[in-house]
């Protein structure tokens, strides 16, 4: 009882190992994970359905070679620890408490004997990230103007995690450029008020190609 009231970095290393071993077991019922009481709240079936619908709506025809895999959430031990030293252990454990901390379901799928698109869908059916192949889904050309490109990467954000950069910081905002293909990288950040950042990240060039969302301790925790 003692220890269960007091935060330690060691928490989450006894903690993280039984929890991702349930998840890998999920199949087609969900789960509450008894070490947090964490619920998984989408399926399998449910995270396939979610990917592939996602994929399509960018403009990726989903192919039936599909590979499904569970990936650790890289932050979840640094934002765990962070509110811990910060906040104590019971504003540690809520946040953990969510099951998209966790960690996603790795959606891959294949075409012409390599993976061309990807997507991570949250324990909790939360979209975390998407990737498309650059070179199957955009021609050589000239691509967006940058007011355009950035348009469109703040109504993607909008879509997908229903926030408005708009308001937030901007932290990248660059040029890219692959093999006559021509786009911008896009990324901004908001300060939570627990203290962790929170970033969104979008690659956009006719169209988006990739978006990421990510949440950890500010930089200068990390350092």
């Amino acid at each position: 009882p003692v220890h269960l009231a007091h935060w330690k970095r060691s928490d989450l290393v006894l903690v993280l190992p039984a929890v991702i071993g349930l998840v890998i077991l999920v199949r087609s019922t969900k789960l509450v994970f008894p070490e947090t009481g964490v619920p998984a709240t989408i399926t399998t079936t449910g995270v396939l359905e979610r990917a592939t619908k996602e994929v399509t709506a960018w403009g990726w025809k989903p192919t039936y070679d599909t590979s499904l895999g569970f990936t650790r959430w890289e932050g979840v031990e640094p934002g765990y620890n962070f509110l811990g030293e910060t906040s104590g252990a019971a504003e540690a454990r809520a946040w953990l408490s969510k099951a998209g901390r966790l960690g996603s379901y790795g959606v891959y799928m294949l075409r012409d004997d390599s993976w061309k698109a990807t997507a991570s869908i949250g324990l909790d059916g939360s979209v975390q990230e998407i990737y498309l192949s650059l070179k199957e889904l955009i021609s050589p050309g000239p691509g967006p103007s940058l007011e355009a490109a950035r348009a469109i990467a703040q109504q993607r954000i909008r879509d997908i995690f229903g926030v408005d950069v708009t308001s937030l910081e901007k932290i990248e905002e660059g040029a890219v450029s692959v093999e006559g293909r021509h786009g911008y990288n896009f990324a901004w950040t908001k300060h939570e008020a627990n203290g962790l950042v929170r970033d969104y990240y979008v690659t956009v060039y006719d169209r988006p190609v990739s978006i990421r969302e990510s949440v950890g301790p500010p930089y200068d925790y990390r350092a």
